[in-house]
């Protein structure tokens, strides 16, 4: 298991990162230097939103479900891209269209990102810590294969098209692995065991509940409500200030 929820967590990044390296495509097809940035602002802005909405359906819809609209995401995006590329040898798309497509591509990776982030996060938080772990070295080992498979099929295949399709095609068979390896994770009795471990504490949790003063608790007080609420408005103020400046720098 803990060899599997590494190769989850790789899946997880395997898409973002797959677009970030191949930037030097997409900077051939559209003739835009500032691809990267594009790429990755797009992916963040479009990422803080999904958080937002997971936040609120957390406790509405299943881990699992969060898990599986997250490789759905994923599976588009690399799909439409691996589609795109190939039409584009066919001559059927322009650059305009194909860097439309890019851009919708990119913001569904960014909703499955958002809803998906801290999925496995809580998903190994119900086991031994050790597969916490296993999350985390998944996250740095996503960027070594992503890098290896671009590597790779730019050393073996000059053309810059074909060697684009066979690397997105690559990518796509990593998310496969990873959604049947998904459900296998699911299905096992390890995982079962200590889910059934977490849901039984969480009801003894709920059942004491009953036992504390309820007269103790009070709300909180507005002043704090309104200095905590301040606060979030200048963090927003202060983060759509700089990427004001960034995007100036940008263009």
């Amino acid at each position: 298991c803990f060899i599997a929820f590494m190769i989850l967590e790789t899946g997880f990044h395997l898409t973002l990162n797959s677009f970030v390296a191949a930037v030097d495509y997409f900077m051939l097809s559209f003739n835009r230097n500032n691809m990267a940035f594009i790429v990755a602002s797009t992916n963040s802005y479009t990422v803080c939103l999904a958080v937002i909405i997971n936040v609120v359906l957390v406790n509405k819809v299943s881990t699992h479900t969060r898990i599986s609209f997250g490789y759905l995401a994923f599976m588009i995006s690399l799909l439409s891209m691996a589609l795109l590329v190939a039409l584009t040898i066919l001559g059927v798309v322009d650059s305009s269209t194909g860097f439309l497509v890019t851009i919708g591509a990119t913001i569904f990776t960014g909703i499955g990102c958002g809803v998906q982030e801290a999925s496995y996060y809580g998903y190994a938080g119900m086991l031994p810590s050790k597969y916490t772990r296993a999350i985390m070295l998944g996250e740095s080992f996503a960027g070594l294969v992503v890098s290896f498979n671009r590597i790779v099929t730019k050393l073996t295949i000059e053309d810059p098209l074909t060697n684009t399709v066979i690397f997105f095609s690559l990518s796509i068979v990593g998310e496969i692995v990873c959604i049947i390896l998904h459900r296998y994770i699911k299905k096992s009795e390890f995982v079962k065991y200590y889910k059934a471990k977490e849901e039984a504490a969480t009801a003894g949790d709920s059942g004491d509940k009953h036992q504390y003063d309820t007269v103790s608790y009070s709300p909180l007080p507005s002043k704090i409500k309104k200095s905590a609420w301040d606060s979030i408005k200048e963090g927003l103020k202060l983060r759509l200030k700089v990427s004001k400046k960034i995007w100036k720098l940008m263009f």
